[in-house]
């Protein structure tokens, strides 16, 4: 007898296991394929979303018109005022590893060399931060104003060769 009541609810488990619908993770398997299921119809090429919009840079390219009726040689369309980076030199009035103290001295002397016309730059140059001041072709020049900012104090400036930036019109009047 008590193995006819093991065999009955041996049967009676398999049984219930061999019902028609199958189970998945405690779901039943109409349920899982219904899950699965997703709407095809979605686009993303028709969201309207071209929102970022890149400007073209301005820079001044040289350009030239073409040759004129006469045979005369084209003109340029470039500014006089363009400015190019060459080799040159500046004079070099602070150099120190805080950025906190380069920036004072640069905005120091900004508002001190006003009158002179003279740039006033922050370079970075591993591991130190630089002020340099003006834009000059020759050497000559850049040690006219090292005299000059000593006075006002810079006794340590120096001039230094660095890439500047000068219009062209200083390009031909230094040739």
């Amino acid at each position: 007898m008590k193995y006819l009541a093991f065999f009955l609810v041996g049967l009676l488990l398999f049984s219930a296991c061999s019902s028609g619908k199958k189970m998945v993770g405690g779901k039943s398997t109409e349920a899982v394929q219904l899950s699965s299921e997703y709407d095809e119809s979605f686009d993303p090429l028709s969201l309207k979303d071209d929102d970022l919009v890149i400007e073209k840079s301005k820079q001044n390219n040289r350009q030239t018109t073409g040759p004129a009726k006469n045979g005369s040689q084209a003109k340029s369309t470039e500014s006089p005022e363009a400015l190019k980076e060459v080799d040159g030199y500046r004079v070099q009035i602070f150099a120190s590893r805080s950025m906190d103290r380069a920036t004072l001295v640069q905005q120091r002397a900004q508002a001190q060399f006003k009158p002179l016309n003279q740039k006033v730059y922050l370079i970075f140059e591993t591991p130190f931060y630089k002020v340099r001041v003006g834009d000059f072709l020759n050497r000559e020049q850049a040690v006219q104003l090292r005299d000059q900012l000593k006075e006002y104090g810079y006794d340590q400036a120096l001039p230094v060769p660095s890439k500047v930036l000068v219009s062209n019109a200083q390009l031909e009047n230094n040739f």
